[in-house]
């Protein structure tokens, strides 16, 4: 179908699932706005605290097989051992 120039190609798209997906991205908006501090993605919030960690394990890990696992929890507990992180 041509409509001024444009082709427009119907598709079986479930407006429900968009619409519910808008209003979700919205209500998460309004959140973020309301909530100044967000624990994760805040600067120096856990996200921030990742990926030190991660660069410390790509930095370090060579010397110990403890920093070569996926807990970051546990990294850091293994790096504070190392003396590389207080």
């Amino acid at each position: 179908m041509l409509s001024a120039g444009f082709t427009v190609i119907q598709s079986h798209v479930n407006h429900g699932v968009i619409k519910r997906l808008i209003a979700s991205l919205f209500f998460y908006r309004l959140i973020d706005q309301a909530i100044k501090c967000h624990a994760k993605f805040s600067p120096g919030g856990l996200v921030d605290a990742e990926y030190l960690v991660q660069g410390l394990q790509i930095t370090y890990g060579h010397l110990d097989a403890s920093l070569r696992q996926p807990g970051t929890r546990e990294v850091m507990q293994a790096l504070a051992a190392m003396k590389i992180i207080p």
